[in-house]
């Protein structure tokens, strides 16, 4: 079972059953084939064969972006200045979405998905001594940390925003991000705080802020993230609606004046009416098989 090449056989059991709300240090399993499988072998060997598509990798240092002109040559990856940025600036490589090439990451993103019905993907991040790349942030889906060589410090806070989720305030999102907070979590210092080593697994909770860096760490830092995007009652609700196209009733025109300022809430009011008629009349055990059908086969919105 994939989460038992990421998990210990009771966190795992664990993760299924009741997602958790609060970050937990672990080890890999013993004989986990992640290493071999995703390890700095395997990805040195897609940089240097300039395997990776160029939209998907990013090279980072102190939370800044290197332009990609700097490493890539007529939309191709340029291996040599890769390594350049990595070994001579201090730079984070932070290698996204490895399933979209790379069969054995592939593979195991499906396989999770198939045991947990959340979308997965896997990301790399490798740090050269003594850096860091991303800075504070939260991330809005869970994250599977499992480090491969070197050390990393993760100091965690407590979420600003409750459950955010992709489309909701995002980090990302100029309007959202305030750089007081950073001030804030500072002067309070973390809620939590781990540092990784070979083999170490941190289940790293959606929202929950971190400031990843290997600024202590005498060796080069490998890790992956493994991403398991939560399911919601708003994933759900999303579906029933898009369900509610086989009803005639909301394939009908609405009048353009129906949308005027005048007659905009009564269109509104109307359409709840139906909503909740439709909703009133709908038969679970109808949609179960095409909501489980696409718990498989949806792929991620991120990637």
């Amino acid at each position: 079972m994939s989460l038992h090449m990421l998990l210990p056989p009771d966190a795992a059991t664990a993760l299924r059953q009741t997602w958790t709300d609060k970050p937990e240090l672990l080890r890999l399993p013993d004989h986990s084939p992640i290493p071999h499988l995703l390890g700095r072998p395997v990805l040195d060997d897609l940089i240097d064969t300039a395997c990776i598509p160029t939209d998907r990798i990013n090279i980072i240092k102190d939370a800044v972006g290197l332009d990609p002109r700097h490493y890539t040559d007529r939309g191709r990856l340029t291996p040599t200045r890769v390594h350049q940025a990595r070994n001579n600036t201090g730079c984070t490589l932070h290698i996204r979405h490895l399933e979209q090439f790379h069969p054995p990451a592939a593979a195991l993103c499906q396989a999770l998905q198939a045991e947990t019905n959340c979308t997965s993907y896997v990301s790399a991040f490798i740090t050269p001594a003594g850096s860091q790349g991303l800075q504070w942030h939260w991330d809005q889906a869970l994250g599977v940390i499992v480090q491969l060589e070197g050390t990393k410090q993760w100091q965690l806070w407590r979420p600003t925003v409750e459950a955010p989720m992709l489309d909701y305030l995002s980090p990302m999102d100029p309007k959202v991000w305030n750089r007081r907070w950073i001030q804030q979590w500072k002067q309070a210092g973390p809620d939590a705080e781990y540092t990784l080593t070979p083999g170490d697994v941190l289940i790293l909770p959606r929202g929950w802020i971190h400031n990843p860096h290997s600024l202590h760490s005498p060796t080069e830092s490998v890790h992956l993230t493994f991403v398991l995007r939560d399911r919601t009652p708003h994933w759900i609700a999303e579906r029933l609606i898009d369900a509610a196209i086989s009803d005639p009733r909301f394939r009908k025109s609405l009048p353009p004046a129906s949308l005027d300022d005048t007659n905009m809430a009564d269109a509104i009011d109307d359409t709840r009416k139906l909503l909740a008629d439709y909703l009133a009349g709908l038969k679970p055990a109808e949609l179960a098989a095409s909501l489980r059908t696409a718990t498989i086969a949806e792929r991620d919105p991120d990637a």
